[in-house]
């Protein structure tokens, strides 16, 4: 698998977007303010790159923050706002990312002091002034380039801490009409597409495990009740393929479908996805939406169609009583099975917030059991079997 960066950023923001539009639309907005402040700053292009991804994740240390809703107006919420940019910084911990991205991650709200003006590089600076002026124009009238000067005039009146350079810039950027048109495009992530810096650095399969994990931290983050999941199902997965002899290659791909296998669930309400008690046949109906969902997501990712049915059918069946769509035996080719089997031995075995997991034991029995009746693989549980001790250490608990 090659897949580009900008992928896997366009793959971060249709995630993010369905449970906090508000802050999708917020860093998508920081990005282009940066990038285009950055370009006409005529920075190298290594920098020009590092500024775009940090803005591009930013503020991603708010989706720890259990907030229920993230909109324009509590963006600037002090209480919301505090320490997201340290939880920023960890979540994208084990990523290899360059160190001056993590630093801007960190250090995005810092104020420029004239005492000490090299204190902290200007790309940080540059994010700073983007995020600020993007809070700033959600309160402004929509046609921005009507009021162009004056926006700018009031903007730098209230917000002055920025090095001078910074401040001419934004002066000479607000003279193009497309600057403006650009930020109150409904298709941002289409004008970022277009006009990425990173369209040209790929990431090989280990490269995109990487990144998954900052993605699996999101989904299951944004439930209380699976805050492992995700990871764990990869790990499950990734013994299983390395345990039956699959390539290494593959082996990582499998982790990747793990990873993914749940995104589909930003789109199922909170209330469905943490309900304690026995779920109505509504509720089921809902929960059910989430593995059609991860397929429309990773669907518009290219580079993702060979694991796309991996992720996709972990609730499918061999006897054909799965969904979402009722596949049978001759349908679900290897990795799919084994990642039914992980999807449900993790299940069992991990701990949730109203119930400790089982023991690796019993959940083995349920896997017999769903084996006897044609639901799993039986060559699949039969490798969890031998190797128990194994598979169940893969099982994160927190």
């Amino acid at each position: 698998m090659i897949i580009s960066l900008q992928d896997a950023i366009n793959l971060l923001n249709i995630i993010i977007e369905p449970i906090f539009p508000d802050l999708a639309s917020h860093m998508q907005r920081t990005t282009y303010i940066s990038l285009s402040l950055a370009r006409a700053l005529e920075l190298p292009e290594d920098r020009v790159r590092n500024i775009y991804l940090a803005a591009s994740i930013h503020d991603i240390g708010l989706l720890a923050k259990k907030q229920r809703e993230i909109t324009a107006d509590n963006l600037s919420n002090e209480n919301l706002m505090f320490h997201h940019e340290e939880i920023g910084e960890a979540m994208v911990a084990g990523i290899s990312f360059p160190p001056e991205v993590q630093s801007m991650i960190r250090h995005h709200h810092i104020h420029w002091n004239s005492q000490h003006p090299d204190e902290y590089p200007l790309d940080n600076h540059i994010i700073h002034m983007a995020d600020e002026f993007d809070l700033y124009l959600r309160k402004c009238p929509k046609d921005f380039i009507v009021n162009a000067d004056e926006i700018i005039n009031d903007f730098l009146m209230a917000h002055s801490d920025y090095p001078p350079e910074l401040i001419v810039t934004l002066r000479k950027l607000s003279q193009r009409d497309a600057f403006w048109f650009r930020l109150e495009s409904q298709r941002l992530h289409s004008v970022l597409k277009r006009i990425t810096p990173v369209a040209n650095m790929l990431m090989d399969s280990q490269d995109f495990l990487e990144f998954c994990l900052l993605i699996s931290r999101i989904v299951d983050k944004y439930s209380s009740f699976t805050m492992t999941h995700s990871t764990s199902v990869s790990n499950v997965s990734c013994k299983i393929a390395n345990l039956m002899g699959f390539s290494l290659h593959d082996q990582t791909e499998i982790a990747i479908a793990g990873y993914l296998h749940d995104i589909g669930k930003v789109h199922i309400p909170l209330a469905v996805l943490e309900k304690e008690g026995r779920l109505t046949d509504n509720e089921y109906a809902l929960i059910r939406k989430h593995s059609y969902k991860t397929l429309e997501i990773l669907a518009l990712i290219k580079p993702l169609k060979r694991i796309t049915p991996w992720a996709v059918n972990h609730h499918e069946r061999l006897d054909g009583g799965g969904y979402p769509f009722g596949l049978t035996a001759r349908d679900l080719d290897l990795p799919s099975r084994i990642m039914a089997v992980a999807d449900v031995f993790t299940a069992l075995t991990e701990n949730r917030p109203y119930r400790q997991g089982m023991a690796a034991q019993k959940a083995l029995t349920i896997l017999e059991e769903e084996v006897a009746g044609n639901k799993l693989d039986g060559d699949v549980v039969d490798i969890v079997k031998r190797h128990l001790d194994d598979v169940y250490q893969c099982v994160l608990r927190v």
